[in-house]
């Protein structure tokens, strides 16, 4: 038995979408957005990804929105079908194994974490605090 399995760094396009299957059992949906690049020219493949249970509550629980920069290993399974038009089309499916975030927390426009990344913080934020002139350094 052989496995097509692949790793892919990209962005989220849509935001992921938790659905129940026929079994009554979640499931995660979204669609990837990955950079290739072929000499001076650039272009995005796009890859739909699909998640067990266990990875669309991983996936809700870390607030995980469109337009992050992810990481995905999983089995890669390109199948082929026909759009209503008769055209023969490709797409590139991923049944995710694995995520992990890349790069840090996206910052609103005004430089602050946003409510739904706050929301998942863990601990305690303190403000920031100075400590004053030199005179008040202990020596």
């Amino acid at each position: 038995m052989s496995y097509a399995t692949i790793s892919l760094i990209g962005r989220l396009v849509n935001e992921p979408v938790v659905r129940e299957g026929k079994d009554q059992r979640k499931f995660v949906t979204f669609r990837l957005a990955v950079n290739n690049q072929f000499g001076a020219t650039e272009h995005a493949a796009f890859y739909s990804c699909t998640g067990n249970e266990y990875m669309a509550n991983r996936i809700n629980k870390a607030g995980l929105t469109k337009g992050r920069l992810i990481k995905v290993d999983g089995s890669f399974n390109p199948r082929e079908y026909q759009t209503k038009e008769g055209e023969i089309r490709m797409s590139l499916d991923v049944g995710i194994y694995d995520w992990a975030y890349i790069g840090g927390k996206p910052k609103n426009e005004d430089g602050s974490e946003s409510a739904q990344q706050n929301q998942n913080a863990t601990g305690t934020v303190h403000p920031e605090s100075t400590i004053g002139d030199e005179d008040d350094l202990p020596l």
